[in-house]
């Protein structure tokens, strides 16, 4: 394992909407009243009045119908213009509302490697995150072509013109975000009435990425929501390009074990989502019998995948994450509260110890500060050497 620390704070914006949607509920309260009042994190909601369910056994949620897309019309390699963004339909995908959408695609040179980049965004799991107006609920042709001419700068991954940047010559591929189910889902209506077919969008994209290029590296990466997507499909994308080298680069998409990431969440993603469906079979850590155990993933991909690079960067505070995790601490599992500091912390130093510090191929870079994703914008020295040791390093 190899374990960078980032001492100084970088200012930076992009924080999802999440923080501005629902900072407005949290109160001004510091967190060291938060931690006094809680500091097992096992606080429940004080403004909620009604009695927590009866604890049971839990068992999965009758799945609903998966989505079958149909095999693929057309198979012929992409003509793309070369360093340039293009939108690609796919027509098969379908977002939240039931939409189709597309990918965004910069051709490099024919021998050098390709990028896949999943998008942020929010996750749409129960009625209070799927009204929180953090989820994209379409991603269509138009706003394909007006988040092309910002894709230059939108991550230093992507700037051609810089010469410092060792991917300047690779193959760019942004890939949209619009099923709210962190691209793992495969349910074709959910209860809430929402479409989650993710994990088929993904499938589909890289038929067609496969029909058309054949890279010896694939740099696998997102950032929030497309980080922990990145994770989901990492054996997708493996599968995809079996020829290829796949490094996965995990972007505040940070997995903690329970209670720090709480069972009654994973349970809920489990369901809405159909994740029994979309893990990787072979990953039986993945599936504890009380819902949780996502964490376990990424250790099944290191020992699964050893001659491959696994990294994870995050914020030691992130501030979103806690968000979105401190629903799993209120009485019902389903309003946003506030997620003590300190815990967070302990649940970072837990998954450098038990996961990180075992498997020389996974590194992780933990940045100090509450701010969410590292990817976005220019990147520090700090940020830029850690991706480059992970992909190119010995």
């Amino acid at each position: 394992m190899r374990t960078t620390t980032l001492t100084h704070r970088r200012a930076k914006g992009g924080l999802l909407a999440v923080v501005l949607t629902l900072g407005a509920c949290a109160s001004s309260s510091t967190d060291s009243t938060l931690d006094a009042a809680a500091p097992d994190a096992r606080r429940l909601d004080a403004d909620d009045p009604r009695p927590p369910p009866p604890r049971r056994a839990w068992s999965p949620a009758p799945l609903p119908p998966a989505y079958d897309p149909g095999p693929a019309t057309d198979r012929e390699p992409l003509a793309l213009p070369e360093r340039e963004w293009a939108w690609v339909p796919l027509p098969r995908t379908r977002c939240l509302d039931g939409s189709s959408s597309g990918v965004l695609i910069s051709a490099g040179a024919p021998d050098a490697g390709l990028i896949l980049y999943l998008q942020e965004g929010g996750a749409c799991f129960n009625e209070a995150s799927c009204s929180s107006g953090t989820s994209r609920f379409s991603f269509g042709a138009e706003a394909g072509e007006r988040f092309a001419e910002r894709l230059d700068t939108y991550t230093w991954l992507f700037t051609r013109g810089d010469a410092s940047n060792p991917f300047r010559d690779w193959t760019f591929v942004f890939v949209p975000y619009c099923s709210g189910d962190v691209f793992a889902g495969d349910v074709l209506e959910a209860e809430s009435g929402f479409t989650h077919v993710g994990a088929v969008n993904m499938r589909i994209a890289l038929e067609r990425l496969a029909d058309t290029f054949d890279p010896s590296h694939v740099l696998l990466t997102g950032s929030s929501a497309g980080g922990f997507g990145a994770a989901m499909s990492y054996e997708r994308v493996h599968d995809a390009f079996a020829d290829a080298r796949v490094t996965l680069l995990d972007d505040s998409g940070t997995p903690l074990h329970e209670p720090y990431m709480p069972t009654c969440l994973q349970r809920q993603w489990r369901d809405a989502w159909g994740l029994t469906r979309t893990l990787p079979s072979s990953c039986e850590v993945c599936r504890e019998p009380e819902g949780g155990g996502l964490v376990g993933l990424l250790s099944h991909l290191a020992e699964r995948y050893p001659a491959e690079r696994f990294g994870l960067m995050t914020y030691r505070e992130d501030y979103v994450i806690r968000l979105f995790f401190s629903m799993g601490y209120t009485a019902r599992c389903d309003v946003f509260t506030l997620y003590p500091t300190e815990v967070f912390v302990e649940g970072v130093g837990q998954l450098e110890r038990e996961v990180f510090a075992p498997h020389a191929n996974l590194s992780l870079f933990v940045a100090e500060g509450a701010e969410h994703m590292l990817l976005p914008g220019a990147g520090s020295d700090p940020d830029r050497a850690f991706v480059r040791d992970l992909v190119f390093g010995e």
